[in-house]
C-alpha cells in the first residue's frame, strides 16, 4: 500500500493554506508523528488496521480528530484520502461533498468505525471493475 509520510502531509497542508487561506503550522510535532503512525500500529503481533481501507480510514480519522495542524485539518484529511485512493487503485463512488459531511461528523465520534463502514460501501478497488 502506498502511504503518506509526515512530509507529504505537510506539503498538502501548505498547499491548501496557500491556496485557500488559514494558518500555517503544526500544533504539535508529536501529534503529527502519531497521526502518520496510526495506520501502521501493531498490537500483540497483529495489525490494528488490517487492509487498505482500514488504514485509510484510520489516518483520515486521526487527522480530523487529533488536529495536528493550526488549521485546515479536515481539508488536509480529504486531500490525503483522495491521494491514498488514487495511489492505491481505489475508485471513489460518491460526491466529494458527501465525504465532507462525514469528515465533519468525526468530531462527535469516538472511533473510526462509521467512517470505515462508509468507505467500504463507497470505494471500489480497480480490481473490482469487470472490464
Amino acid at each position: 500500500m502506498a502511504t503518506l509520510t509526515r512530509d507529504h502531509l505537510l506539503d498538502m497542508h501548505t498547499m491548501l493554506v496557500s491556496r485557500y487561506g488559514g494558518r500555517f503550522g503544526v500544533t504539535s510535532n508529536d501529534i503529527l508523528e502519531a497521526v502518520v503512525a496510526t495506520p501502521h500500529q501493531v498490537h500483540f503481533g497483529a495489525h490494528r488496521y488490517p487492509g487498505d481501507i482500514a488504514k485509510m480510514s484510520a489516518l483520515v480519522y486521526a487527522l480530523v480528530k487529533r488536529q495536528p495542524f493550526q488549521s485546515n485539518n479536515e481539508t488536509t484529511a480529504l486531500l490525503a484520502l483522495l491521494w491514498l485512493c488514487h495511489h492505491n487503485g481505489f475508485h471513489i463512488l460518491f460526491p466529494q461533498r458527501e465525504l465532507s459531511t462525514h469528515l465533519a461528523a468525526i468530531h462527535q465520534q469516538s472511533d473510526d468505525s462509521a467512517l470505515y463502514t462508509w468507505l467500504c460501501e463507497h470505494l471500489n478497488s480497480s480490481n473490482d471493475i469487470p472490464f
